[in-house]
């Protein structure tokens, strides 16, 4: 199968090379997927250049959406032929999402509607988002400021501050901030005089 994968640590556009390479197999708890589609994020550029070492050759790519073509052993919530979205399984592996397949270590289904394409964008996203709520214990009642609300991560980690009952507070450009009064969150701009415009918000 053809993969973008790096031999020796650098900068990506001096490292990165695509190659043949043999597909992965899926091991127990994993499942593969033939890739429709893979989301490249900072972490992948921060693997090129050295974060969190490990064997090479190494690939890059985590976020993922395909169709499964394999399934490990103990997999019971996916089969052959399903849409879904996930992490690429990258860890001392020659290979990750940016390929013709993948093996998934965390992977849910794709929801009817949604394109495959845009289906890659979410896996880090959100489960940064909902990572980062967990972490706070947020609970139905309480209140939250989530900065730069527009982006991925926090227009998913608005809507599940939502979804669990906190009155969310948050900052946008005019680009998104429609989008996101409509869901329920009491936007305003960033920058000077935030405080100011946060206070007089109903």
């Amino acid at each position: 199968m053809r993969t973008i994968r790096f031999h020796e640590y650098g900068e990506p556009a001096d490292v990165l090379r695509l190659e043949d390479a043999a597909a992965p197999e899926p091991g127990p708890g994993r499942v593969r997927v033939a890739v429709h589609a893979v989301a490249l994020n900072p972490a992948d550029w921060a693997l090129c250049r050295g974060l969190l070492p490990g064997t090479l050759p190494r690939g890059i790519g985590l976020d993922v959406s395909g169709t499964v073509d394999a399934v490990g052993e103990g997999v019971t919530d996916v089969v052959v032929g399903d849409r879904v979205l996930g992490s690429a399984d990258y860890a001392g592996q020659p290979t990750a999402g940016a390929g013709d397949q993948a093996v998934l270590d965390h992977w849910a289904l794709v929801p009817d509607g949604l394109d495959l394409t845009q289906a890659a964008a979410l896996p880090m996203a959100v489960m940064t988002a909902a990572n980062t709520l967990d972490l706070f214990g947020l609970t139905a009642g309480q209140s939250i400021l989530i900065h730069g609300a527009g982006s991925t991560i926090g227009y998913a980690a608005t809507q599940m501050a939502l979804l669990r009952g906190a009155r969310v507070y948050a900052t946008a450009g005019e680009t998104y901030a429609g989008d996101l009064a409509a869901l329920g969150a009491k936007v305003t701009s960033y920058g000077d005089g935030m405080a100011g415009k946060l206070i007089l918000l109903p």
